[in-house]
């Protein structure tokens, strides 16, 4: 039953979320920030205050009841240890990225980056490549949590974190200004690098580790994301 109703959660926030994901043909989505979710107090939160504290890894949502039915809402509920897990396990077989050049335990190729960042040596380095775009406010949104999550991890001087757009590079400057990514090589008009990767959903996530072997290759955002990445580059790290 706990299993049913985290599906439930995890298709709730891929409904909302996907509205603003979209694939290569990129156009701006509008999103529907009209659901009201509640906290353990009892105060109703909109959306740009529920989402943040989704998207930080530490919580999710729950229903009181079966969604869609007559008084059922939604309440914020924090992750543990074993939520996280699980709901990971469902994101991973719903939300894999369905492309062999970016498959988990597939080597990744790491010419269409070495091409496109010359003078940067990916030897012995773990990998972390973030597609997005300014049109795809998930994307966006996700940045202040991966500053803050490459702040805690350890020997970052080893991990070297690629972002890709396919924008133009005034449109990508533009918001990145607003939105900052800390500490990440950009690449501009990257069209032909999501293709040489299968890549067509954004935002999109790969870790890959010392040996370039992928570990992690996550399309849109959910609730475990960030927890995700976190794992993935420690673990990396540690080999």
């Amino acid at each position: 039953m706990k299993k049913y109703i985290i599906a439930l959660v995890i298709s709730f926030l891929f409904s909302a979320q996907l509205k603003a994901q979209f694939t290569m043909a990129y156009k701006k989505v509008a999103r529907d920030t009209s659901i009201i979710v509640y906290d353990d107090q009892g105060n109703a939160l909109r959306y740009y205050q529920y989402s943040k504290l989704i998207n930080s890894g530490d919580y999710t949502i729950r229903y009181n009841g079966r969604p869609g039915d007559p008084g059922v809402q939604a309440h914020l509920k924090k992750l543990d240890d074993a939520d996280r897990a699980r709901i990971l396990s469902i994101v991973k077989e719903r939300m894999s990225i369905i492309s062999d050049k970016v498959k988990e335990g597939n080597a990744l190729d790491m010419k269409p980056l070495q091409d496109a960042l010359d003078g940067v040596d990916f030897t012995k380095k773990v990998v972390v490549l973030i597609f997005w775009n300014s049109g795809c406010p998930p994307s966006t949104e996700n940045f202040a949590g991966i500053n803050d999550l490459f702040a805690q991890i350890p020997n970052s001087q080893d991990v070297i974190l690629v972002a890709l757009t396919t924008d133009d590079k005034k449109t990508a400057m533009a918001t990145l200004k607003e939105t900052p990514l800390l500490n990440a090589q950009q690449i501009t008009n990257s069209s032909n690098i999501n293709t040489a990767y299968d890549v067509s959903t954004v935002p999109s996530y790969v870790v890959a580790d010392k040996g370039h072997i992928i570990r992690l290759a996550l399309a849109v955002s959910s609730p475990v994301t960030l927890t995700a990445i976190k794992a993935a580059v420690t673990s990396a790290l540690a080999q």
